[in-house]
């Protein structure tokens, strides 16, 4: 990838999503950069997609990052919520 600035939506479960707030900046662990939580959003999940029955929806964080020199092709990042 080349070094600069990104967007990424990943799911966070109901118990995470409270936790989180937009301008909260939290840290990757892998490699080593901050990240800021730029928007939450709840969507619903169809009937045929839930695990559990019971959830309807789910909470999708937008967060915002710039990636580091030294990033190669194929890079990957592991995410740490506060």
């Amino acid at each position: 990838m080349i070094p600069g600035d990104y967007y990424a939506e990943f799911i966070v479960s109901p118990e995470q999503g409270v936790k989180l707030k937009p301008g909260l900046t939290a840290f990757a662990v892998r490699p080593n950069f901050s990240w800021r939580v730029e928007m939450l959003t709840k969507r619903p999940v169809p009937i045929a997609f839930r695990d559990d029955r019971r959830v309807t929806e789910e909470t999708v964080v937008r967060a915002h990052f710039t990636l580091p020199e030294g990033a190669g092709p194929g890079a990957s990042a592991e995410f740490e919520l506060p």
